[in-house]
């Protein structure tokens, strides 16, 4: 993921009317962080959910501790994004690792709803 794409995913998350209006039920901000390992490189993914500053994205390593934490293999995580494009794989086949609070999709639930369709932008995935 480019910073480029996380600068467009954020414009629109930002200026997604729902998206504000669900992440301002909230009540505290909360932190979810991806842990995706290739190699000797760690790709961090970070989604913050915050009734004040809405949904952000961002590729960061995290300065906290996350409310849930991600981990997995970068490459197998994209090949399993790719066939969730394609329709061959579903959320629940996930291959990441949760640690952490297990309620906290049900927390942010609408928010990160609201926010997959406001800022989902078609990406050609690498080949790997």
């Amino acid at each position: 993921m480019s910073l480029t794409h996380v600068s467009l995913m954020n414009r629109k998350l930002t200026s997604s009317k729902a998206v504000q209006a669900e992440a301002a039920k909230l009540d505290r901000r909360y932190l979810l962080v991806y842990d995706l390992a290739q190699g000797k490189r760690t790709h961090w993914w970070q989604l913050s959910f915050d009734p004040a500053e809405g949904v952000t994205f961002s590729l960061e390593e995290p300065t906290q501790e996350p409310d849930l934490l991600l981990q997995g293999d970068y490459v197998e995580y994209i090949r399993f994004m790719k066939m969730m494009a394609a329709g061959e794989a579903e959320e629940a086949d996930q291959p990441l690792t949760m640690i952490g609070d297990e309620k906290f999709m049900e927390k942010v639930k609408a928010a990160f709803e609201e926010s997959r369709k406001a800022a989902t932008v078609p990406i050609k995935f690498p080949d790997l």
